[in-house]
């Protein structure tokens, strides 16, 4: 008599990813770890879709028919998530008010990732063998060797802590954090080094490579969909031991993570704004906090909620204030543009022009720097005065980018020919650019010095991390005499020629209603006059600028950064703004006005009214119109103990919701436009 044998059937969750919060229900008789987030093949609707299963129970599937729940296709063979990553990604769908099933397809955002055979990259395995020979004959200051040695200190203590590596342009920060992550290599851990843009990598590799005679994993944008699939994998299987990337990296499915480095912390590029609205360097605390590891944070300019954390000794605050080697500090000075008046067409004044001719016959590098692409950010009819503006975005002008000739939308990238002949009063040649960009900055420079090698930097000129590679080689050999580039060259560079920097309009981004104005300008000039003088010759920058009585340029000549952060300081606790307050943004946006300002008001309306809490708006946003679409934005204020995140999910799911309206949720904005 023979036995049948049954197959027991189980119900199961499956998390897709799209814009859900809730899962799906499906049966199965694989063995599937239920708790642990293996990947599945599922159908959904018409497609065959890939997900996770999920680590929760639906009472309400006890009412539904077995046999109207569909059948998981398959299990993909390849490691669950792990809980702390699934514990992640549950809390950054709560606070950052975005649906938990796009907060997965950030793990899942790679073309085909979980239908590829298995492949490995040679990564991480043989770091640590060289690791020991090549870091002891590294020669460290006593200041690099106390910062090591904390450091080492927090590895060693195998739990979550947050530390503040402080250190001024040039003193060898790099070298003291790598050194710190040797014991991690020998236990076979796993490390993750976040830094604001790709083009930083380059001279970390080099640096890396040098110290343990292998090069990490990379992940950035450049990559293609065959690398970036290795790589994951590799990832979620633990064989890559070291991965550096853009703030992407944080969704990579970590296995055996043990360490998290944010390099550049204070950087602006860390917060994310499209699509899901997140701080980088935020989550990277948390994502250490959930895997019970220490995080470093690592700047020469810390923004003000890292340094306030520091000094209140949340943050372990390691400092090194001294450059590396023999080299000093750069000499900063202004050029008081009152009265160092400009020339007619000219955005170089004959001062910093004279420097620069002085420093080309000592064959010594020069940069001069203006966080402005292209060649003029405005184009002007002088008869009627006629401004060419974005069709698509409002109060939006276009800029000229005369080496393409083409006028841009830097906001949605609508682009046209250059056209000289004004259409609206018909004139002809009446249209000019007027502004500066980097591009006529060039045009000037080789218009005085027409002998010399020049190169300009910025996003749109120099495109692909190999062409960037290529030009920051050029630059460390001395091919080039003199660089012109925006923010991209501002940080983390080290050019050993380089003894004079110029900063063509010091007063650019003090302009605005930005909180962080101060702040930023700060950071930014400061990180700018770091790259001057970091080898044994002295280093000379000149800032031009028409209000040489500002804090900001104040502090600089002084060389009082920590003055500087406590006047910051106590302007923001004065208006109760971060980091004494909690900040968020919801912007209401639409093709129908009348349907985006009902919405607005339903969502003010919707909000609970508490102490301490404080909305402003509804009202249009700084740029109305983006996209073609219209803009209006609400920006809450509340007590640092109130859950804002909270409150908004909550307040939210009240609204009876426009298909056509799109509300987007931004905690903690840096940016209010």
């Amino acid at each position: 008599m023979s036995t049948k044998q049954t197959t027991k059937v189980q119900l199961v969750e499956v998390l897709l990813p799209m814009p859900f919060n809730n899962t799906f229900t499906y049966k199965t008789t694989l063995d599937l770890k239920i708790n642990q987030g293996d990947f599945v093949k599922v159908p959904f609707r018409a497609k065959i879709m890939n997900g996770c299963v999920w680590p929760i129970k639906r009472e309400q599937t006890k009412n539904i028919a077995i046999g109207k729940i569909k059948n998981i296709i398959k299990k993909i063979e390849i490691p669950p998530l792990s809980k702390t990553t699934i514990d992640f990604i549950q809390w950054f769908s709560r606070y950052n008010c975005c649906f938990l099933g796009l907060t997965l397809k950030q793990y899942l955002n790679v073309p085909r990732i979980l239908d590829e055979p298995k492949k490995s990259i040679r990564n991480g395995k043989n770091i640590k063998e060289k690791t020991i020979a090549k870091i002891t004959e590294k020669k460290l200051s006593n200041e690099q060797r106390l910062a090591t040695k904390k450091l080492i200190s927090n590895i060693k203590n195998k739990c979550f802590s947050v530390s503040l590596l402080d250190g001024v342009a040039g003193s060898g920060k790099t070298i003291v954090y790598l050194e710190s992550i040797k014991s991690l290599l020998d236990k076979g851990k796993q490390i993750l080094v976040l830094v604001p843009e790709i083009t930083l990598t380059t001279q970390f590799l080099e640096t890396f490579q040098g110290i343990f005679g292998s090069i990490p994993a990379q992940w950035h944008s450049s990559l293609t969909p065959k690398q970036r699939r290795i790589i994951w994998k590799d990832i979620i299987r633990g064989k890559i031991k070291v991965i550096v990337g853009a703030r992407s990296a944080l969704f990579l499915p970590f296995r055996n993570l043990g360490l998290i480095i944010v390099d550049e912390e204070h950087d602006g590029t860390f917060k994310q704004e499209d699509n899901l609205a997140y701080n980088a360097r935020d989550m990277a605390i948390v994502l250490a906090k959930k895997n019970d590891i220490p995080v470093f944070l690592v700047s020469a300019t810390p923004s003000l909620e890292t340094y306030q954390n520091a000094i209140q000794g949340k943050y372990g605050h390691i400092k090194i204030a001294q450059r590396f080697g023999r080299s000093k500090m750069p000499d900063i000075n202004l050029i008081d543009l009152r009265s160092n008046e400009l020339k007619t067409g000219s955005h170089l004044s004959p001062k910093l022009l004279e420097e620069i001719k002085v420093t080309v016959e000592k064959k010594e590098q020069i940069m001069l720097f203006l966080n402005r692409r292209g060649y003029a950010p405005l184009t002007l009819c002088f008869k009627c005065g006629f401004r060419i503006e974005c069709p698509n975005c409002y109060t939006s002008w276009l800029v000229e980018h005369k080496i393409h000739g083409k006028l841009y939308c830097h906001h949605c990238g609508y682009n046209m020919k250059v056209i000289r002949d004004c259409p609206k009063c018909k004139n002809q040649n009446t249209l000019i650019p007027y502004g500066t960009g980097v591009e006529k900055v060039e045009e000037e420079v080789r218009k005085n010095f027409p002998n010399i090698r020049v190169c300009t930097l910025s996003s749109d000129l120099v495109r692909g991390k190999e062409k960037m590679s290529e030009t920051l080689r050029k630059i460390i050999k001395g091919k080039i005499d003199l660089i012109i580039g925006t923010q991209m060259l501002a940080k983390g560079h080290h050019f050993p020629q380089l003894t004079l920097v110029g900063v063509v309009d010091s007063d650019i981004s003090l302009i605005g209603c930005d909180m962080r104005a101060s702040e930023r300008t700060f950071q930014i000039l400061t990180q700018v006059a770091g790259r001057s003088g970091r080898e044994q010759k002295a280093g000379k920058v000149l800032l031009q600028t028409y209000s040489p009585n500002h804090p900001v340029m104040k502090s600089l000549i002084a060389g009082n950064r920590n003055n500087f952060f406590q006047e910051e300081l106590k302007l923001r606790k004065n208006y109760r703004l971060p980091p004494f307050s909690k900040l968020a943004s919801i912007i209401i946006s639409g093709k129908k006005e009348r349907e985006i300002i009902n919405m607005s008001w339903k969502v003010k309306n919707s909000l609970p009214s508490y102490e301490g809490m404080e909305i402003l708006g509804p009202a249009p946003a700084t740029l109305s119109k983006k996209a073609g679409r219209v803009r209006w934005r609400l920006l809450i204020k509340s007590r640092k103990t109130t859950d804002l995140s909270a409150l908004i999910r909550e307040s939210l799911a009240t609204i009876e919701k426009n298909k056509q309206v799109k509300i987007k949720i931004d905690i903690d904005p840096i940016n209010f436009y």
